[in-house]
């Protein structure tokens, strides 16, 4: 059998007397003595290579510590996935890191900025303030008659591909807030990656670990992508009126959009987390259990609404595979199509799945907590 050593090489920091080291999806706190072996021994092996290279170390009883390292999860068997078995579930779903922490840790450096606790608790309610107002100030100007007025008053033309540019900056520093808020708090910067979520494509940040922190922490580091976004939307408005320029009032409101989105708290989005970080600091409150039956309730209504509308954005694909079989020419004129469908489909179908397994598990969780 062959074991590896997943952890080698991922990015870690110290935190007291431990270390955490920060994968793509996870956070584990490591001892400085198993850091120090999982530096020091190879990537993979048997376990005859493992339990010489720790006897070589010079440290005794070699195989029990190779049994420990296993046991904890440092060292695990290595499964060997088929080619196709990869590409399969890289496309149903992606998980790809876009901005590791170490670039990140790199970047801060060299700009000479430190991430302070004290600094981050202490201006709170000043970054409440800017993610409350700018969230605010976007949503008013968007979706009321302020943004025709606005319009009208604007120049050029928004281009297509820089305005998507644009947009997706701004998701991006919104996932940059959720790491930096994280270093402040102590558990280090953190991974950003592309997924897929339902259907719709998103960056994610890793913050396993947040449990062990503070509930004001916690709320800190939820809202924290709100805040650099909203100081994002501030400098584009800014951008406006010093040109006039139609493209950054236009990507407001797609940024607008997304924030809403995100603020969905029936979704595993930003405004979800802040709702569960309350209810865990407040277990075997009465009133918090009653209150999650109706959560689980709308969340369950939410659910067979949003699978409605998402089987209605598909309904035309059904049609256009269904043409296919009866005229194969369709093939032909709008095979990019039906290709494009069927994905679309399978990922309504895993997502489907993925938000039976969310409701359960909300469910799992309250009837745990009683």
């Amino acid at each position: 059998m062959i074991y590896e050593n997943h952890l080698k090489g991922e990015y870690s920091i110290a935190t007291g007397d431990n270390s955490l080291i920060i994968t793509s999806t996870s956070c584990y706190r490591m001892k400085e003595e198993t850091l120090f072996l999982i530096d020091n021994l190879p990537r993979e092996g048997s376990r005859e290579n493992y339990v010489e290279t720790i006897s070589s170390i010079g440290i005794e009883k070699a195989p029990a510590i190779f049994d420990r390292l296993v046991g904890t999860g440092v060292l695990r068997l290595k499964i060997t996935t088929p080619l196709f078995k990869k590409i399969i579930r890289n496309i149903i779903k992606p998980d790809i890191t876009l901005f590791p922490a170490a670039w990140q840790e790199n970047i801060l450096k060299k700009a000479g900025v430190t991430l302070s606790r004290s600094r981050l608790l202490g201006n709170l309610k000043t970054f409440f303030f800017i993610s409350a107002s700018g969230i605010a100030l976007s949503l008013v100007i968007s979706y009321t008659s302020i943004y025709p007025r606005l319009a009208a008053m604007s120049a050029g033309r928004p281009e297509t591909l820089h305005m998507v540019a644009l947009v997706l900056l701004g998701s991006f520093i919104h996932e940059l807030g959720h790491s930096f808020t994280a270093a402040a708090c102590g558990i280090g910067l953190r991974p950003i990656g592309f997924s897929v979520y339902l259907i719709y494509p998103v960056f994610y940040t890793n913050v396993s670990g947040i449990d062990r922190l503070s509930l004001t922490e916690k709320a800190a580091i939820d809202c924290g992508g709100f805040f650099s976004q909203s100081a994002y939307l501030f400098l584009l408005l800014f951008l406006w009126i010093s040109t006039k320029h139609l493209i950054f009032l236009e990507t407001v409101r797609w940024i607008s959009v997304i924030m809403a989105f995100n603020m969905n708290p029936f979704l595993r989005t930003d405004g979800y987390w802040p709702y569960k970080d309350v209810r865990k600091g407040l277990t075997k409150n009465r009133f918090t259990d009653s209150f999650h039956y109706l959560y689980i309730i709308a969340f369950s209504a939410f659910s067979l609404y949003l699978f409605s509308y998402l089987f209605s954005r598909t309904e035309y694909i059904y049609g256009l595979i269904l043409s296919a079989f009866h005229d194969p020419k369709i093939l032909f004129r709008e095979g990019y199509k039906i290709i494009l469908g069927l994905y679309l489909i399978i990922m309504f179908f895993v997502g489907g799945v993925c938000r039976f397994q969310e409701t359960r598990k909300e469910w799992l969780e309250l009837t745990n907590t009683k």
